[in-house]
């Protein structure tokens, strides 16, 4: 139940939540009972228009080629169904771009750069590659009014800044 609430994977089982603990624990043990079921399990496969854009897709979440391929045409996806950065992945290509030493990204303060590279982490994060503003502030130790607050520095700075744009580009 990664990603879900309690109380959201509950109420398809009851009003009240002890027996909607009761009743989700009898569909887990009749599930259980019925054994391997080789449909439910997901078979990834490649999807790819050349070598340097293969995807790792699941045909049962995305449906065929043709629709991917749709998919992958309308702006508003845009960036969302291609591989991404993993924070981390982002984090260190942010820490190279400001020059920020190794362990001091994580430092509280307002350092310009240090301050300006994790404003910009930030609004890359949440706003370029769609992660959800709690994993980030989770990352930096921060919650999430102050995620938000460094969202719209980060945002400035990125309009602001042409050689953020280009390299952001590049990347």
């Amino acid at each position: 139940m990664s990603g879900q609430s309690v109380e959201a994977v509950l109420v398809d089982f009851g009003k009240r939540m002890d027996s909607a603990r009761g009743q989700y624990r009898q569909f887990v043990a009749d599930g259980i009972g019925e054994g391997e079921q080789p449909h439910l399990v997901g078979k990834y496969s490649k999807r790819q228009d050349s070598k340097a854009d293969a995807v790792v897709t699941d045909n049962r979440i995305l449906g065929s080629g043709d629709f991917y391929k749709t998919l992958c045409e309308q702006d508003d996806l845009e960036g969302r169904l291609q591989d991404r950065k993993s924070l981390e992945e982002l984090q260190q290509a942010v820490e190279d771009f400001f020059k920020v030493k190794p362990g001091n990204f994580g430092r509280r303060g307002r350092q310009d750069n240090i301050s300006a590279s994790r404003a910009v982490y930030c609004f890359l994060a949440v706003v370029k590659l769609h992660y959800p503003g709690v994993a980030v502030g989770r990352r930096l130790g921060i919650c999430g009014p102050s995620v938000s607050r460094a969202i719209r520095r980060g945002e400035e700075l990125f309009q602001s800044r042409v050689d953020l744009q280009v390299w952001w580009d590049g990347s």
